[in-house]
């Protein structure tokens, strides 16, 4: 996840997603949010949503006039504004950036676990999804992946 990318229409869907899950905070969340530095480039603009409140609004209208008062009203894209506005109820967030080293990456998610001992559900937002092949672990931007290990390991601790 990139700050960047806050509140586009993904993340409409993903939160939405989570809202559901957690049946409106019945369950404890934890979002790690696997932030990587912002690279500068143009993705993260699909945010047309935000301005058709006619089609998006209905399906969650809480979380859309937050995203939207984020987005159209302040010109702000940051994660650490959904951690503050009460969206996501029982909800505990890990916001360090993630760094590509190994070890590094290592002690990222061993904190993020201890954080999250009592969790019910971990959510992930990796930049680019699961492990390829082409990206090991601990190469240059291989923490825009969560690797099978760590979620399976997140599972074994009981989330």
């Amino acid at each position: 996840m990139k700050n960047q990318y806050f509140g586009d229409i993904n993340d409409y869907r993903k939160y939405g997603l989570l809202r559901l899950l957690s049946r409106g905070g019945e369950l404890s969340t934890g979002v790690c949010w696997m932030l990587t530095p912002s690279d500068g480039l143009a993705h993260g603009q699909f945010i047309g949503h935000l301005d058709q409140p006619h089609r998006w609004r209905r399906y969650d209208p809480e979380l859309f006039d937050f995203l939207h008062e984020c987005l159209m009203v302040q010109g702000q894209r940051d994660v650490g504004l959904l951690e503050g506005a009460g969206v996501l109820p029982a909800t505990t967030f890990y916001a360090p950036i993630l760094a590509d080293a190994v070890e590094e990456r290592r002690r990222y998610f061993r904190r993020m676990l201890d954080l999250f001992r009592e969790a019910d559900l971990i959510f992930f937002d990796p930049d680019n999804g699961f492990e390829v092949r082409s990206k090991p672990i601990g190469r240059r931007d291989s923490s825009k992946y969560l690797y099978w290990h760590e979620l399976t390991a997140t599972y074994a601790a009981g989330h």
